[in-house]
């Protein structure tokens, strides 16, 4: 329904301040390069290190809050503390 997806971005805008908050050097940005990336044309956090090659140089919070939405929505498992991991996630990334 239209009226979740404001509540995810709502969410997603939380979440991506208080990761700007404790990390000064992130900060939004809009995915503008590359089409065929999922980001494209989002709003992302970035400013994370390239050093990692596994990780991506970006972070879409409002996808990743969307998928786990739905994971409850259709009764699957999810973890509870995901929003604890991602906070960690971009302390170690940032």
């Amino acid at each position: 329904m239209p009226d979740w997806y404001s509540v995810v971005n709502d969410i997603a805008l939380f979440l991506g301040e208080v990761m700007i908050e404790r990390h000064p050097h992130l900060r939004w940005e809009f995915h503008t390069w590359g089409k065929k990336n999922a980001s494209y044309q989002r709003h992302v956090i970035m400013g994370f290190s390239t050093e990692d090659p596994r990780y991506h140089t970006n972070m879409d919070i409002d996808r990743g809050l969307a998928v786990y939405g739905q994971r409850i929505v259709s009764g699957e498992d999810v973890e509870v503390d995901i929003f604890w991991r991602w906070l960690k996630n971009v302390e170690s990334r940032a």
